[in-house]
This record gives C-alpha cells, sequence and structure tokens, in this order.
C-alpha cells in the first residue's frame, strides 16, 4: 500500500468497509475473506500471493518459525507426546 500510496480510505472504498476494518484487517486483529484479498491485488496491481508473503511453511518468517512441533512418524499421533498428571 505504502509504494503503491493507496491508503487506507482508498481500500475501505473499493471494499465498501470503514477505514477502521481496514486498519484491524492490516494488523490482523481481523481476518481477510478471499474475495476482499482478490479485490486488494487488483486495487495494488500485484498478484495475490504477494499479499500472503509470509504465510508459506517454507518462509523463514512465516508462522511456522513461530511454533517448533516434534515431526511426528505415520505411527504417531500427537497425544503420545503429551502428558496429563491425573493426581
Amino acid at each position: 500500500m505504502w509504494r503503491q500510496r493507496v491508503s487506507q480510505v482508498h481500500l475501505a472504498t473499493v471494499l465498501g468497509v470503514t477505514q477502521g476494518a481496514i486498519s484491524k484487517k492490516v494488523h490482523g486483529e481481523r481476518p481477510w475473506f478471499a474475495s476482499e484479498l482478490l479485490d486488494v491485488a487488483r486495487t495494488l496491481n500485484v498478484h495475490v500471493s504477494a499479499l500472503l508473503s509470509g504465510l508459506d511453511d517454507d518462509d523463514p518468517g512465516g508462522p511456522a518459525a513461530a511454533v517448533s512441533l516434534p515431526r511426528l512418524d505415520s505411527n504417531q499421533q500427537p497425544f503420545d507426546h503429551w502428558s496429563v498428571d491425573v493426581a
């Protein structure tokens, strides 16, 4: 948005929502709908995948980097790694 000089107000007009709603979406406080992402991509003249960068499992900055989970083989279940103290 910054590079294209597109304001939150302009995006709000394009999407038919308030500027406050756009702010919450941009800051991750509200989810984006696929149709909204398509409209934003058209407005910014970019491919929709450019809006999703950082969400890739292979991306070192993506959500997969935030949580380290044990690698499971085909016979293990997630609850095999948890222990519950039933005292």
